[in-house]
């Protein structure tokens, strides 16, 4: 079995944090390499230009269309392509990750890495591979990618056709309720609130 030295930046990332912490990985340095830039405010991700190192980055500035793409869209469709799916099988064949749930010993391999890579992370882009976005150094930056991007709430819109809900005031415990009430009395619910 691989030991974490013989691993790159995208499989420290894999192991650590799945397909999506790939795509932080890659997204990070291409705002190093100045290819790709993010609104702070509304999470857009544009590209400057066109110029990726491998097939992981090919994958993200594929997935961004010329207009710009939310950081979450993005990070969700670059993840589900098929560069980093060769990362997750390499090190399924590298016998680092297993390929099914019965595999205890990979499976406790792989978590024995993992503890061991948090105990000693290493520095710049490793580190956020092995830490998450938490250990990106720029505040704002790490900002971006610890928040979700920026939606749009229906209830502040009046649309013709639907019941105004600005008539009644806002009420943030709202939603509990009615959760707790379709539990109590939606189907199999006893009505007496056990």
């Amino acid at each position: 079995m691989t030991d974490h030295a013989q691993l790159g930046v995208y499989e420290l990332a894999y192991l650590c944090g799945g397909p999506a912490r790939v795509v932080t990985v890659a997204v990070l340095a291409l705002i190093d390499d100045q290819q790709i830039t993010v609104a702070r405010a509304l999470h857009r991700v544009r590209v400057i230009r066109r110029a990726p190192r491998d097939k992981v980055e090919s994958a993200v500035l594929g997935a961004i269309p010329d207009a710009g793409r939310p950081l979450g869209v993005l990070t969700a469709v670059a993840a589900d392509s098929d560069a980093v799916a060769e990362i997750g099988n390499a090190l399924r064949e590298q016998r680092v990750l297993p390929r099914s749930p019965w595999q205890l010993g990979r499976i406790s391999h792989a978590h024995r890495l993992r503890r061991r890579l948090r105990a000693n992370p290493m520095d710049g882009v490793d580190r956020v591979a092995v830490l998450g976005p938490a250990a990106i150094p720029d505040a704002a930056l790490r900002k971006v990618f610890q928040t979700p991007d920026l939606r749009f709430t229906l209830p502040d819109l009046k649309l013709p056709g639907l019941p105004d809900r600005n008539d009644r005031p806002y009420d943030p415990d709202a939603d509990a309720r009615t959760a707790a009430r379709l539990y109590r009395f939606g189907p199999g619910g006893s009505g007496w609130g056990l």
